[in-house]
């Protein structure tokens, strides 16, 4: 499972320290990196998952020893072996998304960038359908469908 994060402002961040959880109460660190200290940057993390449902936390330790937790993120693996997005990372302005199968009922998406902030939402009604990332700026960013899966897209 390839993690990977934005951060927004990490001035007085001495580390980022990634956790990890089979029930989300019970955390282990399985990675840490040294903060950047810049306005923004990126990261990323590989992680051998371990469990069918994979709980994910960051850990942000200051310069000063104090502590901050990001929003905990569930990971079914079910549903993220099913879902393909392509090409990934995407170079132009059309990715493919392709839910594996047929689908009855539209599934909503939305692609949140690493503020948290929804950058784009609309509404999969094909097995292969073509999402438009017109206006969208280079990043990473999370999109989430209404079915519970979760994917990382890298936009260049």
């Amino acid at each position: 499972m390839l993690l990977q994060w934005n951060t927004a402002n990490e001035a007085c961040t001495d580390k980022i320290v990634v956790q990890y959880s089979k029930n989300a109460t019970s955390w282990m660190a399985i990675g840490s990196q040294p903060a950047r200290n810049t306005m923004a940057a990126s990261y990323s993390y590989q992680h051998a998952t371990v469990s069918t449902v994979n709980y994910y936390r960051l850990q942000f330790v200051d310069l000063d020893g104090r502590t901050s937790y990001s929003d905990i993120r569930k990971v079914n693996m079910n549903n993220v072996k099913t879902v393909k997005l392509y090409p990934n990372p995407a170079i132009g302005k059309v990715v493919t998304i392709d839910m594996g199968k047929q689908i009855s009922t539209p599934v909503s998406y939305k692609l949140i960038d690493g503020l948290g902030r929804i950058v784009l939402a609309g509404n999969i009604t094909h097995q292969q359908q073509n999402l438009s990332l017109a206006g969208v700026a280079s990043g990473n960013y999370y999109l989430k469908l209404s079915d519970g899966t979760a994917l990382v897209l890298q936009v260049k």
